[in-house]
């Protein structure tokens, strides 16, 4: 079982890092938005509450492809049904 785990630690950073980048990616788009929502009539609340589903969606998508690269056999349309 400890050769099993020690086989899958490079996976398992790999799964960690694409979570980082799809975390840093939603926030880089949450700012662009914040940004971009200075020259339009957005109100402030419906910017950060849109800011904050670019966020979650994208954790979201960056976990399932995470799950998909640690655990090669999951598939994420398992989940749905």
């Amino acid at each position: 079982m400890v050769t099993a785990f020690i086989a899958r630690l490079p996976y398992l950073a790999i799964g960690i890092v694409v979570i980082i980048l799809f975390w840093l990616a939603g926030k880089t788009f949450a700012r662009t938005l914040q940004r971009a929502s200075g020259h339009t009539r957005l109100h402030d609340n419906l910017v950060t509450v849109l800011g904050r589903l670019t966020v979650a969606t994208s954790s979201l998508i960056g976990l399932a492809v995470a799950a998909v690269v640690v655990f090669p056999t999951f598939r994420p349309g398992d989940l749905i049904s």
